[in-house]
């Protein structure tokens, strides 16, 4: 706390302490002091007395965060109403840019009661002044306070620009300022950055709403730092759980402050407070938000748990194992959970466990399953790891009686601090202690003694009482030489002292003899001061050239250049017309060089360097430009080379730019057009892009796949469809259908593509394998088994395989086993012969029909049963079904009602011989030689074996043997030998069905 005169100077500010924390220091404020704070050189807080601003309210400051930033970057503003004026509900500020007073209006983005704070993105340059801030009350009135008379514009702030850069560079130092009693600034004194008060945890704990807002929308600039937000859970006017006398949200933060205080020990460690003590937060993004924008490393959320009364132990939840953000967040926070809980087990709470929890249904980015908990779900979305530690159950009365005791949280969260500090190496930190001008270094208030010592960059030697040494010390045997004032240790360096020169080694050692530095030969005496010149050692006389003569002098097997002055020379040198390279010890470089801008270099033997044109180096060639070895194109009178970007070679035969492919010949010639290569055509466009895919070129297509290669024949693009080519490359296209190419048959689409696939053409099916090819013969598709004729055409019904008959659906799919369900021609009868005649004589009357008695009477059938015996005898004689004759003579007879061209005097029962046209067939002499005849047919398609009686069928010799020995066969369409007795559709299946009907 500083002091101004002696004095503790205070000044009340929302009647309690705050905190306002600016981007290198903590200021801290109690009851009734506010420490303004400006940045040396350039103020960035202003003061206000109460009738420092014009209207019916007074302002007790303005803190205006950054005094010069960027285009582009974040500003913070905080006003604080006086003590008189009514609370704010709601505000905004209005900014004028003085150069062209044009006007900026911000809403608050959080609003105290009696503070107000504005964040925004200046984007325009130019100088920024607070003109009004304009605030609502609870009463509903509105009130405006006006800044734009205030002498100065202090309340300002400069966006981009050199100048404004250059004025807010140095943060060394900053002052501090209290209000008067007569209400001026008073300067209370000067702090180095380091040196300036740090806010206690207890002071800490009473900053709330706008104080805390304010902490946690300025996020941490320290570098080496880790950032570590603890975060109280709930809070304001959400109590958390409720029981046995407490509430979650009041122990959550006594928690958290012990935590903090805790973790504060460790070096390096900066801990962020996601909420003030009683601030209600809208969210849980909004805590996440709050320890992101703070440059949070983790986030630990801390919560008391609820739920029966017998629960009771501590848990921690981690993030689960989904991929997204796994070794960050999973791995990370797991190892965080387990390290936590070991520490409060440890302090004798049940160990519940390290938890993971799923939010089913829900996921993250990459699909991968989202964590339920809202804090750690939010918190893996930006890439740090979320824990939850619940510490006991508020709900179970032993847990309870714990959690009354305020030393039982001090414990809970000086445990969190040890797990926190365990999962990420945090160690405590020392520090300098100074007294009369003499420094010692503390770790845990001991100090380092009698070594070495290395910290923020410099070596230190501590003495034996720890004292850090200073100026010339021997150590181990050597010189070494200490700053007075800080007592880092000087290495690789020169020092000057009483008009002699020394050098200090990389090791901090003082060198004496013969040694090297910055490139050159130096020599010391024993004092370690440089000689030069006239010396006499031992009667003799020496010259000592400490610093290099000038011109070319070989060192130590290398080359160097020296001015006239005789300083080294580094880079390039132009000597004598030619220009060589030194490197940064001053050595001649020859072969290849790269210098500073990327730029590759050749320098011959003699250290010449390459100017221009063409060179042959190690079998390669390259082009040369003003000493730099060309990379990428280059038109020579027409002719493009390209040179490698990381070789700078010239490319010949394949390269690869950008995802292109490009060849040029052996003389480094670029191709373009058609280029035939290992027997295989490329084709490259006018800017040697070897084509892929699709081109037009000459007035036809052409395909080249993926390697470039030209397409000929059958060829698939890149979605996987096959297209024709001819021999030449030239798609085929035109007309759509049939083309043959080789043996081959292919079907082209209206489209130029090959029909894969099954094809309806020409009344048939086909079928077109991936590449388009028109299959043959057996295939199968679907799971399914289908025969393709030799014209490719699909089979259906039954057909003649390999010699084999073979049946198909409607569909051309292969029926196995069909052949069982058939009906056979030849055999024996299904029953006795009364049995079947009376069947035969049902079947007729079912049908309706009248026997012509008179008819068939004449030919020794005078009844109907008698018909029926007869036809049974005769069929039985041949070993004909009895069944199938009767089913036919009555189909092809219609019931023996004749009327086509048989008539019924033929006795002619199945149309034999009766070919149409008026035809009327065979003639037999009576109803038995007509059946027999029938019969005999029937035989002949049926079987190959011989008749059992003599023949009375005409026709028996023009049938092909055995070619239907099934019902069905008898159609000629659905027999697979192509013959049958009738060239109806379905006659045999009608035949097969017919019998079904009459001998059920």
């Amino acid at each position: 706390m500083g002091y101004n005169g002696g004095r503790k100077c205070r000044f009340a500010l929302f009647g309690r302490p705050v905190m306002v924390r600016s981007r290198s220091f903590l200021v801290s404020v109690s009851a009734v002091l506010l420490a303004l704070v400006l940045a040396a050189g350039a103020a960035f807080a202003q003061a206000y007395g109460r009738d420092g601003a014009q209207g019916a309210d007074a302002v007790d400051f303005v803190y205006v965060d950054e005094a010069a930033l960027d285009a582009g970057g974040r500003q913070a503003v905080a006003v604080a109403l006086s003590d008189a004026a009514p609370r704010a509900v709601s505000a905004s500020a209005a900014f004028v840019r003085v150069e062209d007073g044009a006007r900026f209006s911000y809403d608050a983005a959080a609003c105290g009661g009696a503070g107000l704070l504005f964040e925004f993105a200046a984007h325009e340059p130019g100088t920024y002044a607070l003109e009004t801030v304009e605030y609502a009350c609870a009463d509903g009135s509105v009130r405006t306070i006006d800044f734009s008379s205030d002498a100065g514009r202090p309340c300002s702030f400069s966006v981009g620009g050199p100048e404004v850069l250059g004025r807010a560079a140095s943060d060394e130092s900053v002052s501090v300022y209290t209000l008067s009693a007569e209400g001026g600034l008073e300067s209370a004194s000067s702090f180095g950055a380091a040196e300036m008060p740090v806010l206690s945890s207890d002071a800490a704990g009473e900053s709330e709403g706008f104080a805390a807002s304010l902490l946690s929308r300025m996020p941490s600039s320290k570098q080496g730092r880790i950032v570590i937000a603890l975060d109280p859970g709930h809070g304001g006017s959400d109590p958390g759980a409720v029981a046995n006398g407490l509430k979650e949200s009041e122990l959550n933060w006594k928690i958290a402050q012990y935590c903090k205080a805790e973790l504060e020990k460790y070096a390096g460690v900066e801990v962020f407070m996601t909420r003030g003590r009683d601030e209600t937060l809208n969210s849980l993004t909004e805590r996440v938000d709050r320890a992101v924008a703070a440059g949070a490393r983790v986030f630990v959320s801390i919560h008391i748990n609820s739920a029966s009364s017998s629960a009771h132990g501590a848990e921690v939840w981690y993030p689960n194992a989904s991929s997204w953000k796994y070794e960050q967040t999973h791995l990370e926070g797991g190892e965080l959970a387990r390290d936590i809980l070991d520490e409060l087990v440890a302090l004798g709470l049940t160990d519940r466990g390290s938890k993971i929890r799923d939010w089913a249904g829900s996921s993250y980015e990459n699909g991968s399953t989202a964590d339920y908990y809202g804090v750690i779900r939010h918190a893996r979305r930006v890439g740090i790891p979320a824990v939850i530690v619940e510490h006991a159950f508020i709900t179970n009365e032993q847990d309870a009686a714990m959690l009354a005791d305020d030393a039982t949280l001090e414990h809970m969260g000086r445990a969190d601090a040890r797990g926190i500090a365990e999962s990420y190496g945090l160690r405590t930190e020392g520090s300098w202690v100074s007294k009369d001008g003499s420094h010692r270094y503390l770790i845990d208030g001991e100090p380092v003694t009698d070594r070495w010592l290395y910290t923020n960059g410099s070596w230190y030697r501590m003495d034996a009482r720890g004292y850090a040494l200073e100026g010339w010390q021997i150590v181990d045997g050597s010189w070494y030489y200490f700053d007075p004032s800080t007592g880092a240790m000087y290495s690789a360096a020169w020092l000057e002292q009483n008009g002699a020169i020394y050098r200090l080694s990389y090791s901090g050692a003082m060198n004496v003899g013969w040694f090297t530095a910055d490139g050159a030969r130096y020599v010391a005496d024993g004092s370690g001061a440089l000689l030069s010149g006239w010396q006499c050692e031992n009667g003799t006389w020496h010259y000592y050239e400490p610093y290099a003569a000038t011109g070319w002098r070989f060192l130590g097997g290398s080359w160097y250049w020296f001015d006239k002055l005789g300083a080294m020379a580094t880079g390039f040198v132009s000597v004598g017309g030619d220009r060589y390279y030194l490197d940064a010890s001053g050595a001649m470089r020859t072969g290849w060089i790269l210098d500073d801008s990327g730029a590759w270099h050749y320098a011959d033997a003699s250290g010449r360097n390459i100017l221009s044109g063409w060179a042959l180096i190690d079998g390669a060639w390259y082009w040369f430009d003003d000493g730099k070895a060309r990379t990428g194109w280059l038109d020579l009178n027409g002719t493009w080379y390209h040179f490698d970007r990381d070789s700078c070679a010239m490319d010949s035969g394949w390269y690869l730019i950008d995802g292109l492919w490009f060849y040029s010949d052996e003389s480094g010639a670029m191709r373009t057009g058609w280029l035939y290569l290992g027997e295989t055509w490329f084709w490259f466009d006018s800017s040697g892009v070897m084509a892929i895919d699709w081109r037009w070129i000459d007035g036809a297509w052409y395909w080249f796949d993926g390697s470039g290669a030209m397409a000929s024949g059958v060829f698939f693009d890149s979605a996987g469809r096959p297209w024709l080519a001819d021999q030449s490359g030239r798609l085929l296209d035109g007309m759509p259908g049939w083309r043959m190419q080789g043996d081959d048959w292919f079907y082209l689409n209206a489209d130029g593509s090959l029909q894969t696939g099954w094809l309806f053409a020409g009344g048939a099916w086909y079928y077109l394998a991936h590449d388009g090819v028109m299959q043959t013969g057996w295939i199968e598709a679907g799971g399914d088994r289908y025969y393709l004729a030799a014209s490719g055409a699909m089979a259906t019904g039954w057909v003649l395989v390999d010699g084999e008959p073979c049946c198909f659906d409607e569909s051309g799919r292969f029926v196995a086993n069909a052949i069982d369900s058939l009906e056979a021609v030849m055999g024996a009868p299904c029953a006795s012969k009364q049995v079947l005649v009376d069947d035969m004589a049902r079947a007729y009357e079912r049908a309706g029909a009248t026997y012509p008695a008179s008819a068939l009477g004449r030919g020794g059938a005078p009844t109907l049963r008698e018909f029926c015996s007869i036809l049974y005898d005769q069929a039985v004689a041949e070993g004909v079904r009895p069944e199938v004759l009767f089913c036919q003579a009555m189909k092809e007879t219609g019931w023996l009602r004749f009327g086509g061209d048989v008539k019924v005097d033929q006795f002619n029962f199945g149309g034999l011989g009766a070919t149409g046209g008026g035809v009327p067939g065979e003639r037999f002499a009576d109803v038995a030689q007509g059946l027999l005849a029938q019969a005999q047919h029937l035989k002949a398609y049926g079987s190959d074996a011989p008749l059992n009686r003599p023949c009375v069928d005409g026709r028996f010799s023009y049938v092909k043997r055995g070619t239907a020995p099934y019902v069905e066969w008898l159609g000629i369409p659905d027999n697979p030998y192509g013959g049958g007795w009738a060239a109806a559709d379905n006659y045999g299946y009608d035949l097969a069905a017919m019998m079904g009907e009459c001998f059920a």
